[in-house]
């Protein structure tokens, strides 16, 4: 339909609010507000960042590190590794700071444009093709994992911590911003050191 997913909830939610009989003001005051203009904040805050190049740079950044240099002519499998393991990790580090959804946006467009620069003949007749090539696999793999694993490292990782947190408040259980690291950061790093050992199991021993 070639509609933001936005429109078509808009659309379904006036529907709704003109098909039924009962007065939107008892259903407006469930809303959780709050979380709503939170996440507001935090998209215009991260689409800014994209927009100005930083996240964009950061990633570009982590690559040319894992890797010692430009990229060409393929991974050696020293360059694989690193850049697989820095790819999970930045991403998990990452998604703990600004919402993944935004992060995994930008990164993707950069591991796109790696695949392309790595395997220029083939890109331009099939990228499904290119983008399970052995050198790219994993890294698709690793932003995976690290960008939904990440979400538990800090209450704003993922939106599903905020919406939880919303409702707790509400309910006089509060959840602040430390009490949740003290449980998530530790939850995390295990996940991404099994996340790690089977990354090299599965694609780079």
């Amino acid at each position: 339909l070639h509609l933001e997913p936005a429109t078509i909830a808009l659309a379904g939610a006036a529907a709704l609010l003109l098909l039924h009989r009962e007065e939107p003001e008892g259903t407006l005051r469930e809303v959780e507000w709050s979380t709503i203009f939170f996440f507001a904040g935090l998209f215009i805050m991260v689409s800014a960042l994209v927009k100005v190049g930083v996240v964009k740079m950061i990633g570009q950044g982590i690559i040319h590190m894992a890797c010692g240099g430009e990229v060409s002519g393929g991974l050696t499998d020293p360059q694989r590794f690193a850049l697989t393991m820095g790819v999970l990790w930045f991403s998990a580090i990452a998604s703990g700071v600004i919402d993944n959804i935004p992060f995994v946006a930008t990164m993707n467009a950069v591991i796109h444009g790696m695949a392309v620069s790595l395997h220029p003949d083939a890109a331009n007749a099939d990228f499904y093709q290119v983008a399970h090539a052995p050198d790219i696999l994993p890294l698709w793999w690793a932003l995976s994992l690290g960008a939904c694993l990440g979400g538990n490292f800090t209450l704003v990782g993922a939106s599903a911590n905020v919406v939880v947190a919303g409702i707790s408040e509400r309910s006089k259980h509060p959840i602040s911003f430390v009490r949740f690291c003290k449980y998530g950061i530790p939850i995390t790093l295990q996940s991404m050191v099994l996340c790690s050992f089977y990354l090299w199991w599965r694609f780079l021993r």
